[in-house]
């Protein structure tokens, strides 16, 4: 996986790769996708989302310091590219992988920042899933009131967005 990854980063990461992007008359093949942006921003939401994969990648297998290297790079590109959605899910996603370093308050800041940018995004999927993650921070800290606060608003908007890994999970 991390060899595919690491050759989607050095196409994407090759600004003559914008020759290829897909035209809008092919449909999107994710959320993320916006056909109707220029190239270079097409190519920078691309990369952007592959770092963000990567982080996933080394979070999984428990290299937490490449898995933060990489989203923190995934970033300033997403912001540039303008994209909320890819802002929202690769915040999702750091958030967790602090939470998983007992990091605290860093998984609570990005899981703030994951929240506000699906809002504004009017981004709905996953945000059972932020909620849910902001709970277990606070179930973490030994703050069961907020914690349990947190899994019910994420058994809602998990239900409310026909999320069911979320409604599992926050259940």
């Amino acid at each position: 996986s991390l060899q595919y990854l690491l050759l989607g980063i050095a196409i994407a990461e090759d600004e003559q790769s914008e020759k290829n992007i897909l035209p809008v008359r092919f449909p999107a093949t994710d959320d993320f996708t916006d056909r109707t942006l220029s190239p270079r921003m097409q190519r920078l939401t691309k990369l952007s989302r592959v770092m963000q994969y990567a982080g996933i990648l080394y979070g999984n297998s428990g290299n937490y310091e490449k898995a933060v290297y990489y989203f923190k790079k995934a970033i300033p590109l997403a912001e540039e590219a303008e994209n909320l959605r890819v802002l929202s899910i690769t915040y999702t996603t750091l958030g967790r992988t602090y939470g998983s370093q007992k990091k605290q308050d860093s998984a609570l800041l990005c899981l703030q920042s994951a929240y506000n940018y699906a809002i504004k995004a009017d981004y709905n999927r996953y945000v059972g899933s932020i909620l849910l993650n902001m709970g277990r921070v606070y179930l973490a800290q030994g703050k069961q009131d907020s914690a349990k606060a947190y899994f019910h608003r994420s058994l809602f908007e998990s239900n409310e967005h026909n999320y069911y890994r979320g409604v599992v999970a926050s259940n």
